[in-house]
């Protein structure tokens, strides 16, 4: 029994180290996604996150997001997975664009765009819940 509650707590522990959203700022201008040098985890910060966005993340593209005018993000992973993508506060024109064919973006929650928006994807996947 006593071995039997060590795995749990041991799995549980595990389980929970990456169970809730994290917020992934895009900064840094022109890039690709894959870049983890890309990824802060507050506006225009210089604290980077260790890995990309999964399909349990927040991504923002804001005013610290781009350094001027119809800079582009491209995808180049096979699927790129976010909940919510929130690019309604960019101060810049800028494209998401994948660099191969058979690349996604897939979002499991929300989008919010503005005007700055140019989506040159082929495919961009909702897979909202309830």
């Amino acid at each position: 029994m006593k071995r039997f509650l060590k795995t749990i707590v041991f799995v549980l522990s595990v389980a929970s180290t990456h169970c809730f959203a994290d917020d992934f700022y895009w900064i840094g201008g022109e890039g690709t996604w894959s870049d983890e040098d890309n990824w802060a985890k507050s506006s225009g910060g210089s604290e980077l996150h260790d890995r990309v966005p999964t399909l349990l993340d927040n991504v923002f593209f804001d005013e610290n997001s781009f350094t001027g005018s119809n800079q582009t993000v491209q995808i180049d992973i096979l699927n790129a997975e976010v909940r919510d993508a929130d690019f309604s506060n960019a101060a810049f024109p800028f494209s998401l664009r994948v660099v191969a064919g058979g690349r996604n973006l897939t979002l499991y929650g929300s989008l919010k765009v503005n005007d700055k928006f140019n989506s040159e994807l082929a495919n961009m996947i909702f897979e909202a819940g309830n």
